[in-house]
């Protein structure tokens, strides 16, 4: 069994490794056999010191299935995936001092795995070369891997990565892909030389046979895309630490610059549309959406370039949607995905962790919560769009988490699938009250969080949950019949039989989270909102302009032609019931609540008779809390209460009070 000389931690020294370049003398061919065994060398550097080395970045695979190496002639375990790293560096006569984590940090020893986790930001950040192995490839792979070396250096040279900076395709770029699509031979014509440049790039990658249809170069595209290198949490700061860095899959290896550009203009031509400039356009990469979309570690990398600057915790590890056919990141070790990322968020962020892989998962996860909760930029909170206790799902009451604690391994994998009530950011329920400073937790750990705020009231009814309709994890699960929701909702709520005013409150609470801007409902077309969630029959030709605009706003798409100046009867009809589906979508894992004075709300499904509506400084919407026998509370999720979004109960002057929440 291998055994590992100590390092010096007080010289910061690493440990570094290279192939045994006397298995690989100059006259054995590129093509040569691989050898039956990998031999390393080993020796230990200081990083204080100039030395020139390349560092290893991949996934390990599965820890038990192991095979052998040497290391220094004496055996040594490695995973199959870095062991098929190690024989195409082998063939390739790699001859570079490699820092690879699995040989040069000794995993057996807590406290220089603790070191050296703590380290990562200064090893990658130092290396001359990173290596990122993606695993062997394929003949689809391949092909794939080609493409990108093939197109990649014009997406470099006309600069692609400028379509996320500003978030549209330049005027220039776009008038001059209609020309030539339009005349099929233009030559010249546009004098400013970065819109040709990027124009004429762009024109070239949508005329890629290649990428319509389901070929093989599709096939491999996705195939790389969905390796699970891109979601481990281990790899986001390699990739963004990293000054140089080569992608390779299989005997393929090419820039990660150039790889970048590549797919990031792939996801450009679909999110900008460009694939309507042209009706041979219209399937364009049809099947890659969902494989391009939201690859964490090349997003980070690219906001660091764009904003010149470091991402907060939460900029990395709060998700808004529903993850699409991949994680958005993943550890095998939960307590990773903190520790995974200390190298590259802000230095005051990461020197509040101390690296411990003795604490428990809830701990560390409670760390990762507040860090969140004070990466806020005011002293009244967060602003819209930051971090708040309104972002928070409601855990399990008798769950390993505090229930304010979100399951960061879940949203990771999964995304999330409730909105949260202030999606849109409307509202400002507690009004500009600050929130006092955090009281000392008298040595109850992480776990408690203590707020200041006020009750509201009592819940004294809740609506059963509508059904949703089973569909895979990586999926918004729908409510099952949107019309059966709208009619539960008016039965909950003892609508009778004659529409009028009245009832609006209970509308304007069932479309909440599909927000204004989509439902843009007022004085002038709440009769024909009425009409639509009563489910009654509309007159096309009766409507007024404002009436038509509504309906417009609600087509999304739901026939393909229609006119929409005079719909029909049935194409309104069509169009309101795609409306009240959307609604049900935006509200999907809610339902619908009364208090003792009478109020109705929107709350999570867990939430039960008994359970107190609340108002916490500093957080936009109402919080849920359930009462613990043991005193403190369960935290139950974010709610909405009508008549109470905008700071009116604030007016009531209420006591203020403390919440222990676990």
């Amino acid at each position: 069994m291998f055994t590992y000389d100590p390092i010096e931690e007080k010289n910061r020294e690493i440990r570094l490794v290279r192939l045994d370049s006397s298995t690989f003398a100059v006259d054995i061919p590129d093509d040569a056999a691989e050898p039956e065994t990998v031999s390393l060398e080993m020796r230990h550097v200081s990083m204080n010191d100039e030395v020139e080395y390349a560092a290893l970045s991949y996934t390990w695979g599965d820890p038990q299935d192991t095979e052998q190496i040497t290391v220094h002639g004496t055996p040594f375990p490695v995973t199959r995936n870095l062991l098929a790293a190690l024989k195409q560096f082998h063939q390739q006569k790699l001859q570079s001092w490699l820092w690879i984590d699995a040989i040069c940090i000794d995993m057996s020893n807590a406290l220089e795995r603790h070191q050296q986790v703590s380290s990562m930001r200064a090893i990658y950040s130092q290396a001359s070369v990173v290596h990122i192995w993606l695993g062997p490839g394929c003949r689809e792979s391949d092909l794939a891997m080609d493409m990108v070396s093939r197109l990649g250096p014009a997406a470099l040279a006309c600069d692609v990565a400028s379509l996320g900076r500003n978030g549209k395709i330049p005027p220039n770029v776009k008038s001059y892909i209609k020309k030539r699509v339009d005349s099929q031979d233009l030559e010249g014509g546009i004098e400013d030389k970065s819109g040709p440049a990027l124009g004429m790039f762009l024109y070239d990658l949508l005329s890629e046979k290649e990428l319509y249809g389901c070929t093989p170069l599709q096939s491999g595209i996705k195939d790389i895309l969905t390796r699970d290198y891109w979601h481990r949490i281990w790899a986001f700061q390699e990739l963004v630490l990293s000054r140089k860095a080569f992608v390779h899959v299989g005997t393929r290896t090419l820039s990660l610059d150039m790889f970048d550009a590549i797919f990031a203009a792939l996801w450009s031509s679909w999110i900008y549309d460009l694939s309507r400039l042209h009706p041979k356009w219209e399937h364009f990469r049809a099947p890659l959406p969902e494989t391009l979309y939201h690859i964490k570690g090349l997003e980070i990398r690219r906001w660091i370039k764009i904003h010149s600057g470091t991402p907060k915790l939460g900029t990395i590890l709060w998700e808004r949607v529903v993850a699409t056919s991949r994680p958005f990141y993943s550890a095998t070790d939960p307590r990773d995905i903190l520790y995974g990322l200390l190298g590259i968020i802000p230095t005051e962020q990461a020197q509040k962790v101390r690296v411990d892989y003795q604490k428990p998962v809830a701990e560390v996860f409670a760390e990762i919560t507040r860090a969140l909760f004070d990466e806020h930029s005011s002293d009244h909170g967060p602003k819209p769009g930051e971090f708040g206790l309104d972002y928070c799902l409601p855990g399990e009451v008798d769950g390993s988490l505090p229930t304010w604690v979100p399951d960061w391994r879940e949203i990771g994998v999964y995304g999330v699938r409730t909105w949260q009530i202030n999606h849109y950011r409307n509202f400002n329920a507690a009004g500009n009250i600050l929130q006092p400073a955090t009281p000392s937790s008298n040595g109850e750990g992480l776990g408690m969080l203590r707020k200041a705020g006020c009750r509201v009231d009592v819940i004294t009814e809740v609506m059963e949950p509508p059904e949703l309709i089973g569909m895979s994890r990586y999926t918004a699960c729908p409510i099952r019949d949107a019309d059966a929701w709208v009619q539960q909702i008016a039965g909950f709520a003892k609508l009778g039989p004659e529409s009028g005013p009245g009832e609006d409150y209970i509308w304007r609470t069932a479309k909440i989270s599909s927000g204004p801007h989509l439902y843009k409902v007022d004085e002038a077309t709440y009769g024909l909102f009425r009409k639509i969630m009563r489910l009654e029959h509309i007159d096309a030709g009766s409507l007024t302009e404002e009436e038509l605009k509504l309906i417009r706003d609600g087509s999304r798409n739901p026939i393909i032609d229609w006119d929409p100046t005079s719909p029909s009867d049935g194409q309104v009809q069509l169009i309101a019931t795609n409306m009240r589906r959307l609604m049900s979508f935006c509200g999907r894992n809610r339902t619908f609540f009364k208090t003792a004075k009478g109020m109705l709300g929107l709350g999570h499904v867990v939430v039960e008779v008994g359970d107190i509506v609340t108002l916490i400084w500093g957080v936009y919407s109402p919080i849920i809390l359930r009462q613990r026998a043991d005193g403190g509370f369960y935290f139950r999720g974010d709610a909405y209460l009508d008549g109470i979004m905008q700071g009116e109960f604030i007016a009531t002057c209420p006591a203020h009070e403390e919440f222990s929440i676990h």
